[in-house]
């Protein structure tokens, strides 16, 4: 597991920007560069052992399973179209500054390698992100987004999402000159279907901790049979196995028809024979329990779990892993950046969430992913060519989870022989050996349309923003007429949304990478806001996206305290927890938590609303603010209120209003969900909310520190809406509203004066934010 850069024709210092963007993989970077006065060719590899691997001044780095000096051999003997040898799976780059060259390749179905072609220099990466940040643009490709949305193909051909990155193709050799760059496909595509489903499994479990993500029914259960089978102690001497699915005879393996033996003639070059005897799962420690993982998609009712939960025994470890609709949101942004392109379904998520929750317990993740697609062909088996446009982006995930996780990621059925009722059968026997019970039932890897019901409103603000209506690839109004029919069941093309959602969201990580940034050190301020401002500090603290249902006295908690710990470790700061501080909070959150955020789509302005609503207010504003207005004040001061404001009194309608009627917040399209598509009232009873954060912190902070809390703030804007604490809150410290009302992500604030002394001008450099200063 290593991973890999390169350049030609750059400055070296590239090399720098391309590896320190790599996964670390294990190891530090490690670069070689061309002599002065050759052309300018640099490698860099990124592994647990950086090794770059020289031979009379030509250059090489490889990922894979392949010896470095016999490819430099065969190399400098027969050239470029030689580096493709036997079938081990291996990228490489090799750097010739004699010839002038740099060479790629990928031989079998070796870790994935990309390049961009840019004026006078080509970059090189084992991933896009790397690219990226070495500043080759992210333009987007229409052609390949609009072709993975329609039919879900994506990896099978050099065109990547990026329109200036191309991949480097299994078989394939790339040759880069002053010339520019030639593709030399010496091989064809590799057959995905080589062996019987049972020869595949066997070789798949064959060393190793082994771990099985058990799903799509008798597929997983299969792959659990073959690796319960592996891990199976030895009996003494020679042909000595108990019976099992795989019995020996005569030397051969004869089995019943279907499986790998003598009618099949396929011969399992992995299973070891030490001694005459035959055994599976060579180098780990057998006997031991399997460790065994299923989604769960809670609250959603699949029956995944259940299901898993009959075919575990004492013979396996068994872990549900959460995949519901919230985690799901909540691991999608960091999901994609890990992969770097969009997947075709939802199993790329649940293996690489299986994968990060392994890490550190298997090597290998046994995974059934592509077994579906044969289990469901009918008798005969899909086309090659639409097999491997189905299965390739799997090569993707599994090298990612390798990298982020160290887990290996194998996927058997990919090169499994069988379909339809006759694999069924092949696999169920498999179960039946190894006492399996109830594994025949077919089950979808994942609840697709569930997932994007449970996720509508995020759906919803995606496919209503500006940005979405401008895409070359999708029509928006036939977009949102389109999910609004999945979601009544008049469609039944879940998985077309699910790429249309992914595609969009992976998009916005390219386009705005800040816009949901993971929390980040507390003493920065916001961008456009004071540190200091009008006598008072205000520290705005950065928190994950606060949903509806959480607990918000607990999440505020727990960031406060971590934010207080901040402070007390900093030597000038530290001086401010001595003086009255405050606890702030913004109230969206507040309210979003308590489930007062609707949907655009939900909301149904009665006559009222409609007669009453502002002109000017506009489509996103209208007679849905002005609806839940009369639901949070009243109709009678809303019709007051409507009628001062028609004759220029607006500051007394909002007085005869109420603070409410202020509150409501009408959505944004800069803001974060779910105030991009939703109308919020005011938080409900704000005083008791306040009340309750303020108990909440007595709990949670150091005595000291508590002792010089003043209370806590339910704010809007520089508004106080609820109020805990002694004496009153001072309102002039919120006069350019510190946290912020887009995507800033900071729904809370510590405000404090300022300490008695200055920070020196070495403190200032220390922490990066200089007190006063606009950011």
């Amino acid at each position: 597991m290593a991973g890999i850069a390169a350049y030609f024709g750059s400055v070296p210092a590239v090399l720098d920007d391309l590896t320190r963007a790599l996964a670390p993989r294990g190891g530090d970077p490690n670069a070689w560069h061309s002599a002065p006065g050759q052309p300018a060719l640099g490698l860099g590899l990124r592994a647990a052992v950086p090794e770059i691997k020289v031979l009379a001044g030509t250059a090489i780095v490889l990922d894979g399973i392949a010896e470095a000096t016999t490819l430099l051999g065969r190399y400098a003997a027969h050239g470029p179209r030689a580096l493709l040898l036997g079938t081990d799976p291996y990228a490489m780059a090799l750097a010739d500054p004699a010839r002038g060259v740099l060479v790629l390749a990928r031989n079998g179905d070796g870790a994935p390698l990309y390049y961009a072609v840019l004026p006078d220099t080509v970059l090189v990466a084992s991933e896009p992100g790397a690219l990226l940040a070495a500043g080759v643009p992210s333009t987007p490709d229409p052609a390949t987004v609009a072709r993975f949305l329609a039919t879900g193909a994506c990896d099978d051909t050099e065109a990547t999402f990026h329109t200036a990155i191309r991949r480097v193709l299994p078989g394939q050799v790339i040759t880069v000159t002053r010339d520019g760059v030639e593709p030399v496909m010496v091989r064809p595509a590799p057959m995905r279907a080589v062996a019987p489903a049972t020869a595949t499994l066997t070789a798949a479990a064959r060393t190793g901790r082994i771990g099985v993500r058990l799903a799509e029914g008798v597929a997983g259960a299969a792959v659990l049979a073959v690796a319960l089978e592996a891990a199976r102690p030895a009996a003494a001497g020679p042909f000595a196995q108990e019976p099992g699915p795989f019995v020996q005879d005569s030397g051969a393996f004869d089995q019943e028809p279907g499986l790998f033996g003598r009618e099949s003639g396929v011969y399992p070059a992995e299973v070891d024979r030490p001694g005459g005897a035959f055994h599976l799962g060579a180098g780990r420690d057998r006997g031991a329990p399997i460790p065994v993982y299923s989604a769960t998609f809670a609250p959603l009712d699949t029956g995944e779990e259940a299901y898993a939960s009959r075919l575990a025994d004492d013979r396996t470890t068994h872990r549900t892993v959460t995949a519901g609709p919230d985690q799901f949101e909540r691991d999608l942004d960091a999901f994609l950046a890990d992969l770097g392109e969009p997947v075709p379904d939802p199993t790329g998520y649940l293996v690489w969430a299986t994968a990060r929750s392994a890490a550190g317990e298997v090597d290998a993740l046994l995974d059934p992913a592509g077994a579906n697609l044969l289990l469901m062909a009918g008798d005969r088996m899909p086309a090659n060519a639409h097999r491997h446009a189905a299965t390739a982006y799997l090569a993707r995930v599994a090298d990612r989870c390798a990298a982020r996780f160290g887990v290996a990621v194998r996927t058997p059925y990919v090169e499994a022989v069988g379909s339809g009722d006759i694999l069924r059968r092949e696999l169920a026997r498999l179960t039946r050996a190894a006492e399996l019970t109830g594994a025949d039932q077919l089950r979808h890897p994942a609840p697709t349309r569930e997932l994007l019901t449970a996720s509508r409103g995020r759906i919803y603000a995606t496919l209503l923003s500006e940005r979405f209506a401008s895409r070359p690839w999708a029509d928006q109004r036939a977009a949102l007429a389109g999910f609004g029919a999945l979601l009544a069941g008049r469609r039944n093309d879940a998985e077309y949304f699910w790429r249309l959602y992914l595609v969009e969201r992976w998009l916005r990580l390219l386009e705005a990478p800040t816009a949901a940034p993971m929390p980040r050190g507390p003493l920065e301020p916001n961008p456009g806001h004071l540190l200091e401002s009008g006598g008072w500090l205000r520290f705005p603290v950065r928190t994950p996206m606060i949903g509806a249902g959480d607990r918000i006295a607990d999440n505020i908690r727990y960031h406060i305290a971590e934010f207080v710990g901040h402070l007390a470790a900093d030597k000038y700061y530290r001086k401010v927890l001595g003086t009255p501080w405050f606890v702030v909070v913004a109230a969206k959150p507040v309210a979003v938590a308590q489930g007062r955020a609707r949907y655009l789509w939900e909301i149904v302005p009665g006559l009222f609303a409609r007669v009453l609503t502002a002109r000017g207010d506009g489509v996103r504003r209208g007679p849905w603010r002005t609806q839940l207005a009369i639901e949070a004040t009243g109709l009678g001061r809303v019709v007051c209120a409507g009628g001062l404001r028609v004759m220029g009194l607006r500051t007394l309608a909002y007085k005869v209003g109420g603070p409410a009627l202020r509150a409501v917040a009408v959505p944004r399209e800069d803001a974060v969900f779910p105030a991009d598509v939703a109308v919020i009232a005011p938080p409900d009873d704000p005083d008791a909310v306040a009340a309750a954060l303020l108990g909440a912190l007595r709990t949670g902070l150091p005595a000291d520190a508590y002792a010089t809390l003043g209370g806590c703030a339910i704010v809007s804007g520089a508004r106080v809406l609820g109020w805990a604490g002694t004496g009153e809150f001072p309102a002039e410290a919120l006069g350019d509203d510190p946290l912020g009302s887009a995507r800033e992500l900071t729904p809370l604030a510590l405000v404090t004066l300022p300490p008695t002394t200055r920070p020196t001008k070495k403190d200032k450099t220390r922490r990066g934010v200089p007190s006063g200063a606009r950011r």
